[in-house]
């Protein structure tokens, strides 16, 4: 299976042990961690290396796929997905830094990455969602083709509250 997405301005590569400082680095900023779920507030590079062990052995079991987003040679982010606790459906987040905002890169990205996880892994249903108070990520999942599918609260990590989201969906 393909490691590398490659689109006109990005390249996507699966995740390796030697990006954590630069991750962990960029995680550290709360305009990522407010609006990523599962990022604590200062999480550690350790915490960030067993992530990285974590995203590879699911990669291995063919439950999750993760990737660093390239612009050039430089890192500006990430774009990954899972199947959930129960394996019904495959959830796909995404975050960039943001030095990055602003240029298109998070819809090339996550078009690049959905179009990957139907074409070459074969799912057909997909699932994401946004805090409400996120707007520009749900522009992002709208021109990639999720619609809403409903509302949820969830327990951000990053806020360390409950937090009201809008759950998408995308049917290949």
């Amino acid at each position: 299976m393909a490691e590398v997405i490659r689109t006109e301005r990005l390249e996507l590569r699966r995740l390796r042990m030697d990006d954590a400082p630069w991750i962990n680095a960029c995680i550290q900023d709360p305009q990522i961690y407010r609006n990523v779920g599962k990022i604590p507030p200062g999480q550690t590079l350790e915490d960030t290396q067993a992530f990285l062990e974590r995203s590879r052995a699911s990669w291995d079991d063919g439950t999750g796929y993760g990737f660093l987003i390239e612009a050039g040679t430089l890192p500006i982010g990430m774009v990954g997905g899972g199947f959930g606790m129960w394996g019904s459906a495959f959830d796909v987040g995404y975050w960039l830094a943001p030095v990055a905002w602003g240029c298109g890169y998070a819809t090339e990205a996550a078009a690049a990455y959905t179009n990957w996880l139907h074409n070459f892994v074969g799912l057909k249903g997909l699932t994401a969602g946004y805090f409400e108070d996120n707007p520009a990520s749900g522009r992002v999942l709208r021109k990639v083709g999720f619609l809403p599918a409903g509302r949820s609260k969830y327990h951000c990590l990053g806020r360390e509250a409950l937090v009201d989201c809008v759950d998408m969906a995308r049917i290949a």
